[in-house]
């Protein structure tokens, strides 16, 4: 279903803020999995609010992908905004058709974590939910990856649409607080 050019043009600017905050909240998980050490991380037992900052963090994050990269019909999400303007999308400069195919790939692997334990409760997954975030395979890189595809080719778009630049905003900030 193609979105009217209302909501085409309000859902560029919407999925824009959710791969803003994705990107910053990764670009800090990434900063503070530096910051301890480069290995697995470790919270001290004394300290349980850095783990919970950590895991706030990552499901936000989480949660703003799965919102952009949602494939239903009724949502205005990247692919809604793709299927609307295929033909502008394939003409910006930052578009490729190996980064749809990159993007297509995490999306597939997001919706299978999302409907199995990350929205919904899966009655066969929730007997070792790990499991689904394994069968999955995102790797920390990949996921990066599809972030900066997505926020480049929407920010382009966004140029072409409304006629000026969506402030980055990694541009401004280097977790150096982390």
């Amino acid at each position: 279903m193609r979105l009217t050019e209302e909501q085409y043009r309000r859902a560029i600017t919407r999925n824009l803020y959710e791969l803003a905050h994705a990107r910053l909240e990764r670009f800090v998980l990434v900063a503070f999995d530096e910051f301890e050490s480069g290995g697995p991380l470790y919270f001290p037992s004394d300290k349980p609010f850095l783990e919970i900052v950590f895991n706030a963090l990552f499901n936000s994050m989480m949660g703003h992908a799965v919102k952009i990269m949602d494939e239903h019909s009724r949502c205005a999400s990247f692919w809604a905004i793709f299927r609307t303007d295929e033909h502008r999308i394939r003409k910006l400069r930052v578009f490729s058709e190996e980064a749809r195919g990159q993007i297509t790939e995490l999306t597939k692997k997001l919706k299978k974590i999302r409907n199995n334990t990350f929205v919904h409760i899966d009655r066969k997954a929730v007997f070792d939910p790990e499991k689904v975030w394994e069968d999955a395979g995102i790797t920390g890189d990949e996921f990066g990856r599809g972030l900066s595809q997505l926020w480049n080719i929407l920010a382009e778009l966004h140029q072409n649409v409304h006629g000026r630049c969506f402030r980055d905003p990694c541009e401004d900030y280097d977790a150096s607080d982390v």
